[in-house]
């Protein structure tokens, strides 16, 4: 069970999920690996204690909504090297259907890309390495059948960690000042790593941009936003290999609607 607090409105959430993974090729030094998986999910997500100035979509499921998804994927990772790498990739496709001949109230499907790239492209004297990353999301959901439009909960968002300079779910569409979220996602980001302790302390620059519409086909679908700024990386043994992250960004591109924030705090970094 997951109960959600967003602008004004929660999303009770009662479920389960059922998963099931099976590898499809391994290389025989580990250098690659491709894997499927099929994940099922069922719950009832009820959308509760919401405000008249809620956006149109929050009360148009306002109530119980009972989810029934299937959702197939694949998953692509290569390494040169599993000893030293140098370099590393990582890409997962998704594709879920929610609905129709699987019964329940929402009719829709969802497609989902990541991908993600690390160079480490050279050495300090002291054997640290410098590292360049890249990493795009690319999301579209549609509604089908007799299903109105994508639900509130079922809709992409952006902001904060995940494009830096706008706010939590500050960035995109906007109805009485509160995030609509929309059906129609892209976010990339470059990034930097200058490390100034060993293992411990490094410091980044970046560049994030990307667009979240509406839909695919509305006009809002072209308005692209850009953000830049420094951050630091603090390595936490207990934590594992992902570092937290304190980044500072600066909007370049955006509109007026979107929601800005200086600063953006995680557990590493995930779209």
């Amino acid at each position: 069970r997951r109960l959600e607090s967003w602008e004004s409105y929660q999303v009770d959430r009662l479920g389960y999920i059922l998963g099931l993974g099976y590898p499809l090729y391994e290389h025989p030094l580990d250098r690659s690996r491709l894997r499927a998986g099929l994940t099922w999910r069922h719950e009832d997500a009820e959308i509760q204690d919401f405000s008249t100035e809620a956006v149109p979509g929050v009360q148009l499921f306002a109530g119980h909504n009972e989810v029934r998804s299937l959702e197939g994927r694949i998953s692509y990772r290569t390494i040169d090297d599993i000893v030293d790498p140098t370099w590393t990739t990582s890409t997962v496709l998704r594709g879920e259907l929610g609905g129709t001949v699987l019964g329940g109230d929402i009719d829709l499907y969802k497609l989902q890309l990541n991908h993600s790239q690390d160079w480490k492209i050279f050495r300090d004297e002291d054997g640290t390495r410098h590292r360049l990353s890249a990493r795009v999301r690319v999301g579209y959901a549609e509604a089908l059948e007799d299903t109105p439009e994508v639900p509130p909960f079922e809709r992409f968002y952006a902001g904060g960690n995940t494009f830096r300079g706008f706010a939590f779910r500050g960035l995109g569409p906007h109805i009485n000042n509160r995030p609509t979220g929309g059906e129609w996602l892209v976010v990339g980001s470059v990034e930097y790593e200058y490390p100034l302790v060993k293992d411990t302390l490094g410091i980044v620059g970046f560049v994030d941009g990307g667009t979240l519409a509406t839909s695919l086909w509305d006009d809002d679908a072209g308005l692209w936003r850009m953000s830049t700024g420094l951050g630091l990386r603090i390595l936490i043994p207990a934590f594992g290999n992902r570092p937290l992250a304190l980044d500072f960004g600066f909007p370049i591109f955006y509109e007026d609607v979107d929601e800005r924030s200086l600063v953006a705090f995680s557990l590493g970094r995930d779209f």
